[in-house]
């Protein structure tokens, strides 16, 4: 029998792994897929953002819990960062900070899944890949573990199975079933770090990249807001920005509220600077004033929103389209209708319920012997490291409060 067995070989379940058998337990890793960290090799486009310097959970962090905050703060601590770094620098990875962004110093995630995989071999964790559980029935001195091969006991076992997220890497909906068959609350589970589909057409724009700042709004009142670089589609609108506008969209959707973007396409100018501007461009084309600022795609786009020719001379404009121009320029409004699907998802928002788990520990309140890490649980954060920094603190916790007790 086993001291622990951990469900899952992502981020939160290497973690909890190494963990546990650093403090002495006999550990196995179940992972669904042919290969440990199938995820972890694709984060931060194969750099593997480890990190943030900047964590301040009300700006980072959702729950569905609106008391998610304490809940957070038992699990991350004060100072996450230089939590996650003692884990990684114990791994024999070094790092580096970029604008704030922390990276394994090889600029590849590989290096972090190899480091991860040779120390549960240094530490003698049994790994089984290919193997999806289908079944976990606890009892009072063991949890017996199913998957569609074998058949596994243990003190006892740490759900860690991520989530819906990236399918073709190996995200599926199997920690949520598990999760039901154990009567866990679940909250409501959608796309998270994704792009957003909107209302409008914007094919005319498709493949434009401009700086813009962007502003959120739920049922008409202000919800959140990013600046960066955004990405127009034929379907709508990604890029990091809106990435981490989206789980705040989805949220707002799955509650069937209206959800609207304002997007200033040119934030880095005030209004009185696009007037002057205007007025040095007097007699060229609507067209060609706008190309003077932005895109010309992006210009088209917004002339057709103003019903302006773009052929029409700036000097033969009423003033009602020219505050009608400037207007849609700082504000063009959007309204969200969904979000792009799972496989274009990086993280799950939403999961099993922050009611469930004991923070100090990471052990189910319904189970003494069942403990649970990672994106599962509902808690999600924005692009820059905080739900991988989450995902392996967790998992950490989640390792040593599972070994304590068995």
């Amino acid at each position: 029998m086993y001291d622990v067995i951990v469900i899952g070989g992502g981020a939160a379940g290497m973690s909890a792994a190494i963990s546990a058998g650093r403090s002495g337990g006999r550990v196995l890793v179940l992972e669904k897929n042919k290969k440990m960290g199938k995820k972890l090799y694709a984060t931060g486009n194969g750099r593997c953002n480890l990190a943030n310097e900047d964590v301040v959970l009300t700006k980072h962090y959702a729950s569905w819990d609106t008391d998610y905050l304490s809940f957070l703060e038992t699990i991350i601590g004060e100072n996450p960062t230089h939590k996650l770094l003692d884990f990684v620098h114990s791994l024999g990875i070094s790092t580096y900070s970029k604008k704030g962004y922390i990276y394994p110093m090889a600029n590849q995630a590989s290096a972090v899944v190899w480091a991860m995989l040779d120390e549960l071999s240094r530490i003698g964790v049994e790994m089984i890949t290919d193997a999806a559980v289908s079944e976990i029935h606890s009892e009072k001195e063991c949890v017996y573990v199913k998957t569609d091969k074998d058949s596994y006991k243990a003190k006892t076992v740490i759900l860690a199975c991520g989530g819906r997220s990236y399918s073709s890497l190996g995200g599926s909906d199997m920690g949520y079933k598990l999760a039901t068959s154990l009567n866990l609350k679940l909250t409501n589970i959608h796309q998270a770090l994704c792009p957003v589909i909107t209302t409008k057409d914007l094919s005319i724009a498709a493949g434009v990249r401009t700086s813009a700042h962007a502003t959120l709004y739920v049922d008409g009142m202000y919800a959140d807001e990013e600046w960066g670089e955004l990405q127009i589609t034929d379907y709508g609108l990604t890029g990091i920005m809106i990435f981490n506008l989206s789980s705040c969209a989805g949220k707002a959707l799955g509650s069937k509220k209206k959800v609207c973007l304002s997007i200033d396409m040119v934030p880095q100018l005030e209004n009185q600077d696009i007037r002057e501007i205007f007025m040095a461009a007097m007699g060229r084309t609507c067209l060609g004033f706008l190309n003077g600022i932005i895109n010309d795609k992006l210009a088209r786009l917004i002339l057709n929103e103003c019903n302006i020719d773009a052929s029409k001379k700036t000097d033969t404009l009423t003033a009602d389209e020219v505050e009608r121009l400037l207007d849609v320029l700082k504000n063009y409004r959007l309204e969200v209708s969904g979000l792009k699907d799972y496989e274009q998802a990086q993280v799950c928002s939403g999961g099993v319920s922050l009611s469930e788990i004991d923070a100090d520990t990471m052990q189910l309140k319904q189970y003494n012997n069942i403990y649970i890490a990672g994106e599962i649980i509902d808690i999600d954060g924005k692009c820059g490291g905080y739900n991988l920094t989450f995902a392996i603190l967790s998992g950490i916790k989640a390792g040593t409060g599972a070994y304590a007790y068995s």
